[in-house]
């Protein structure tokens, strides 16, 4: 009876970080977009976790707290960080250390995250691809078991009949 809360919310984890990876893309867009415009990069994540809310209401609370978390506290790597361990996820990582080497080095972070932001597209497009190609071998089964034996009925039904008539006939 202990292990089936651990196993429930470990599921509950993946499909949450699922759902969050799945957003992600376009919420680097619109952080993108934020930043482009001159805001600040805790105003960005504020005006992105706005947008979210009905597109992902996890990642845009997590975004929320990050910035909530930028506002109150001066230090905005330990902020930062904080969104990287509590999403985990390697994509979180890649765009927390990009934002923190931006601020370090005086990088512009626009150019960073739009970078970031074409390759997690890319990226997600291509797992999209992958699940596309495992899905071929996956319906072999089910076409053999359901589609062919209706046609083969179909087809060869006509020739069924007409073979027993002249049977009957004799």
């Amino acid at each position: 009876g202990m292990m089936i809360p651990e196993y429930v919310i470990a599921f509950r984890a993946a499909r949450r970080r699922k759902e969050m990876a799945g957003s992600l893309p376009d919420a680097l867009d619109l952080l993108v977009i934020c930043t482009n415009a001159g805001n600040s990069l805790g105003v960005s994540i504020r005006r992105v976790a706005d947008e979210l809310e009905t597109i992902c209401p996890p990642l845009s609370s997590e975004f929320s707290l990050a910035a909530d978390e930028l506002k109150l506290s001066g230090d905005s790597t330990r902020a930062l960080q904080g969104l990287a361990e509590r999403i985990d996820l390697p994509s979180i990582r890649a765009l927390i250390s990009t934002l923190t080497q931006s601020m370090r080095y005086g990088t512009p972070i626009t150019q960073a995250l739009r970078t970031l932001s074409r390759t997690e597209r890319l990226m997600h497009i291509v797992n999209l691809e992958e699940k596309a190609a495992k899905l071929a071998p996956k319906m072999v089964l089910p076409m053999m078991l359901f589609i062919l034996p209706p046609v083969v009925v179909i087809a060869a039904g006509p020739a069924v009949i007409q073979l027993m008539e002249m049977i009957n006939k004799k």
